[in-house]
């Protein structure tokens, strides 16, 4: 499954490649800062596609460096013969004809009418792409549309690979980054605080996506610290060099690299606290502008166990989930974040979704994807009474929903019961046929785990 929209190399759009139900020509950005011009500077440049694209019937374009010069307006995309992309006012998770900072994604029809906008003045990335309905069971392909503002102070992205099965940059993998003074001088590290650390059958490597750099066992120092162990927890890296292999207990381990150049520093330290993560005390940070750990906003931990029949086997299967609630007020917008009570772990926002939901919970769409050190999750709900219940589904993913709790009924919406449900994996992946296990079902607005 695709995790981000990020492209690489530009590609022009060519009919030999392109399906019968993809626009067979160039595709543009009207509207924005008022050009309606057909220009290289509001050409969508089609991105390079995989075999995992193909079988999804995933296209992918952008443009970069559009600057935001007029702040409200209306947009569409506009390609050959007529073709126009405006609002799905019918998108699946309710989301309003509203493009802003807060909501950067919106989803298209074609024919649909032009897209309000609302940004801030800057810089953007701005992506286009499509799932084809390759199967004829949406009815229809589903066009989405992203404003991405560029932060010119972190452009650098860096990203464990190897360990826990990941193979690809993922948010649940991601560095951040931190300004280290000492002594008079600044420093920058990257770190993985309380990052779980299990399998590395192939080794790890370190990707620095936004430059396209992978780092891997630098030769040089290769014969002095051939490997990461117990004993010496520490690698030097180096562009392009070859995995390294991990013989590390698991485990919990805060984990930092360094980049200096040519020679790049990786260190695992193993935490003093191995709790699990999902037995640990949480708290919502930045409701109603509470910004620390107070008891008025700390989760109540609920365990739940699930049995099922195995439709081949006939056994009895037994699950046990682990999940937190907080029934509160809340009075404003606001950016929330979860934080473990010793303040080591954080979830936010799991930017690996963005391509299918938007990082914004509202009375229509009450549900977001998590994942360690996240972006705050943008909150737009009016005020009143809510259930808000958040639940691991690794140890660095999870899903939030937040539902009215007004007149008693906790955890309770009004949802239209025909609406069409939609599947995600422990993993948050989406899943078109559900088979036997537990799943997140999210029908309408609300959100619940159900049992197959």
């Amino acid at each position: 499954m695709k995790k981000t929209l990020l492209f690489s190399a530009a590609l022009l759009l060519a009919a030999s490649t392109v399906s019968a139900t993809v626009p067979e020509g160039n595709l543009y950005l009207e509207g924005l800062n008022g050009v309606t011009a057909h220009e290289e500077s509001n050409l969508f440049v089609l991105g390079d596609r995989d075999d995992d694209d193909i079988d999804e019937g995933l296209w992918r374009w952008s443009i970069g460096n559009v600057e935001v010069t007029e702040t409200t307006g209306t947009l569409t995309v506009a390609g050959p013969d007529g073709f126009s992309l405006g609002f799905d006012s019918d998108n699946e998770f309710g989301i309003t004809n509203n493009l802003t900072n807060l909501q950067g994604m919106l989803y298209l029809a074609e024919g649909g009418p032009a897209i309000n906008y609302d940004l801030k003045a800057g810089e953007y990335i701005v992506y286009l792409s499509v799932f084809e309905d390759l199967d004829g069971d949406r009815g229809r392909d589903t066009w989405m549309i992203q404003f991405v503002a560029q932060n010119k102070e972190d452009d650098e992205s860096f990203y464990l690979i190897g360990f826990n099965g990941i193979e690809s940059p993922s948010a649940a993998s991601r560095f951040v980054k931190n300004v280290v003074e000492e002594d008079g001088e600044t420093s920058i590290m990257y770190t993985l605080p309380k990052y779980y650390i299990s399998e590395c059958p192939d080794g790890f490597t370190v990707m620095d996506e936004g430059n396209g750099i992978t780092y891997g066992l630098s030769a040089d120092f290769a014969a002095m610290a051939p490997e990461v162990t117990d004993e010496s927890p520490m690698a030097f890296l180096a562009a392009d060099g070859e995995n390294v292999v991990s013989k590390l207990t698991p485990g919990y381990y805060d984990v930092n690299f360094t980049p200096t150049g040519a020679i790049n520093i990786i260190s695992f330290l193993l935490c003093e606290d191995q709790t699990a993560n999902n037995e640990l005390d949480y708290y919502l940070v930045g409701l109603n502008g509470v910004t620390g750990l107070d008891d008025a906003n700390k989760f109540t931990r609920n365990v739940d166990s699930y049995e099922y029949e195995d439709e081949d086997t006939g056994e009895m299967i037994s699950e046990t989930t682990i999940s937190y609630t907080l029934t509160t007020e809340i009075k404003d917008n606001c950016q929330l974040t979860i934080v473990s009570a010793d303040e080591k772990v954080t979830y936010g926002y799991n930017s690996d979704m963005e391509a299918y939901m938007p990082n914004l919970i509202s009375g229509d769409a009450g549900f977001a994807m998590l994942a360690t050190n996240g972006p705050a999750i943008n909150c737009e709900l009016n005020p009143g009474k809510y259930t808000i219940n958040f639940s691991l589904t690794t140890e660095s993913t999870g899903m939030i929903s937040i539902m009215s709790a007004e007149d008693g009924a906790v955890g309770e919406i009004s949802v239209d019961v025909d609406t069409t449900p939609v599947y995600y994996n422990l993993q948050g992946q989406r899943v078109k046929n559900p088979a036997k296990g537990i799943y997140i079902e999210k029908r309408g607005a609300k959100v619940t785990k159900v049992v197959r």
